[in-house]
Parts: C-alpha cells; structure tokens; sequence
C-alpha cells in the first residue's frame, strides 16, 4: 500500500469514527440518539476544562490552549445555540465534529505544523499576531453565533434548494446583524479559521486557511444566492443594501 493509500484510507477510517459509524449499539445508531450527543457533550466539555486549566501548570503551552479552547468553544456553540434556537433540527451532528473530510484535513495539518515548529524551536511567548489571532476569533465567533440565534428556525448547515427538504416556513431574515451582513455565520466562520492559525502563530496554515476559506465562500455564496434569489423575490434589493464582508467577494 503506497503512503497516499494508507493516509486516504486513514482519513476516511478517522471520519468514520467520529461519524460513530463503527458502533453496533442501539444508543449509538443514528445522530439523533440521546447517547451521541451526551457522549460528545460529556468529551467536548471536559477536553475544554481541562485546556482551560493546563496553563495554569504548563503556561509554555498557552498557545495551544488558547486554540484548542477557540475550537472547541465553537463546537459547543453550534450545538447548544442550535439546541436553543433551532431545536427541531437538533442532533448530534450539530456539534460539526464530522464535518467533512477537508475540515479534519486542515485541523491535523494546523496541529502538525504547530507541533513541528514548537519541536524544533521550542515554545515562544505571544506576539502581535497571536493577539491579532485571538481578536479575529472573538469577532469571528461572536459574528456566527450572533447568526445563528437571529436567524433560529431559519438557519440551516445545508443549503436549502428546490425539491429538497426545504424549510416551507423559512423566511428572509434582514434584521438584527443581517441588516449588515448578509452572511454572518460565513463571515463569522472566515475570520474564526483565520483567527486560530494566528493564535498559533501557524505561517503556512494561516495563508492556507486565508486562501482555501476564501475561495470556498467565493464559489458557495453566488450559489446560495442564486438559490435565494429563485425563493425570495425581495433578496435582490436587500443583496444591494447587505454586505458580505468577506475580501473581495461582493
């Protein structure tokens, strides 16, 4: 088996596992079980402690801390947020921990880069950039919640198009932080991305995330705004009043 085999088979084994979908027992079998979410629940709330009070014994660490607590807040945000304001689509794949295969792809990287930098030139104090990082986070973060509970039963993580599963009751939200934003929660989730890589101070990830992130909304919001525009005839007039916030994407 070649290495590019081995890592494809690895990766896909790995989102297998946090898919659940190794598990034969009934509690386990499907997203909607109670156990699956009390399970992630019960693992995302300790690992968050515990990066909570590590610093206090290794404060070399602080770095990878500060991430893992950046991500792992946003984890748990997006299911309890869910869970307050969307419940009727609430299941344990709304913690976004099986994501998708890029999403775990780009997280081991960042991990691979900061532990082989911190290997070879050991732990360093923070910089402007890792400040810059955690500022870009708590805007990053704040901005996607903030979407999140604005737009409640309207916020879907699947684009809703024609023939699907849609959503008959959605509406047009334009208020609240959508009177400026037209898509926080992506906004939100590009700054975030950003932000965390800055914290670790990752150089080749942060111009991989800036690039990857951006070029992903670059193809994603002209679809979804098709598909929006075909659903709501006044989307076209609140699009020219709206802003995307995102670098050079209009």
């Amino acid at each position: 088996m070649s290495i590019t085999s081995f890592l494809k088979t690895s990766l896909t084994n790995f989102q297998s596992f946090l898919s659940f979908e190794p598990s034969s027992s009934p509690a386990f079998l499907t997203p909607s079980s109670p156990a699956r979410s009390g399970f992630l629940g019960l693992l995302l709330g300790s690992l968050l402690t515990f990066h909570l009070l590590l610093p206090l014994l290794l404060p070399s660490l602080l770095k990878w801390c500060l991430y893992t607590v950046s991500l792992l807040t946003f984890h748990v945000l997006e299911y309890v947020i869910t869970a307050l304001y969307n419940g009727r689509v609430l299941t344990s794949t709304s913690f976004l921990v099986d994501h998708s295969e890029a999403y775990t792809v780009a997280a081991v990287a960042s991990w691979t880069e900061y532990w082989f930098r911190t290997f070879l030139f050991g732990p360093t104090p923070l910089t402007n950039l890792n400040y810059l990082g955690i500022s870009l986070v708590l805007l990053g973060q704040s901005l996607r919640s903030l979407s999140l509970i604005t737009c409640g039963s309207n916020f879907n993580h699947i684009i809703q198009v024609e023939g699907s599963n849609v959503n008959k009751r959605q509406r047009l939200v334009r208020e609240g932080i959508y009177r400026v934003f037209r898509h926080p929660s992506y906004t939100g989730w590009f700054y975030w991305s950003v932000g965390t890589q800055c914290i670790l101070g990752n150089p080749i990830c942060i111009v991989a995330y800036t690039y990857v992130s951006w070029k992903f909304f670059k193809e994603r919001i002209p679809f979804e705004e098709k598909t929006l525009e075909g659903r709501f005839k006044e989307y076209k007039e609140y699009k020219e009043k709206s802003w995307v916030g995102i670098p050079f994407i209009r």
